[in-house]
This record gives C-alpha cells, sequence and structure tokens, in this order.
C-alpha cells in the first residue's frame, strides 16, 4: 500500500479533501451537517436493511459496500420533545 504505519505522508504533503497543511476547509462543517441530517432522520424513521440484500465489499480508492437498500418505516411512537428556550 501507499501509506503504512512505519511509512506515513509527509506533514505538508496534498493529499486532496485528507489531512496534512491543505486539508480541506470545509470538512467540520461536511461532519456535523451530515450528523444533524442523519439525527433527523432517524427521530422519525427507522431504517431497515431490505430483505434478501447481502452487501458486498466493494475495493476502490476506499473500501466501500456496494449497496445497502433499506426500507423505511415510519416510528409511530416517538417520544414528546421537550420545548427548548434559548
Amino acid at each position: 500500500t501507499r501509506w503504512t504505519a512505519d511509512r506515513r505522508p509527509p506533514p505538508a504533503c496534498f493529499l486532496p479533501f485528507g489531512k496534512g497543511t491543505r486539508q480541506c476547509i470545509g470538512e467540520a462543517f461536511a461532519w456535523n451537517e451530515m450528523k444533524m441530517a442523519l439525527v433527523a432522520l432517524v427521530r422519525r424513521w427507522r431504517l431497515r436493511p431490505a430483505p434478501g440484500h447481502t452487501p458486498r465489499p466493494v475495493v476502490d480508492g476506499v473500501i466501500h459496500l456496494d449497496r445497502l437498500p433499506m426500507t423505511v418505516h415510519q416510528r409511530l411512537n416517538r417520544p414528546q420533545q421537550t420545548p427548548r428556550t434559548w
């Protein structure tokens, strides 16, 4: 592999959207935005893997799952929201 535990990239090297001195300026914002969207989604909906589908790993630039079809069910007994005061 290109980078291993004993051979790390130099601190000033260019890794697009990666680490180093040229790290993506919007990374922290993007992660927070994704977390907030996920929290809003799972509060209202229950996601279950689609029956009969087994996800398989795909080797690409980054190892990821090929597809993960989901069925969406509305949560019926959601806890009441407590009003917030700011």
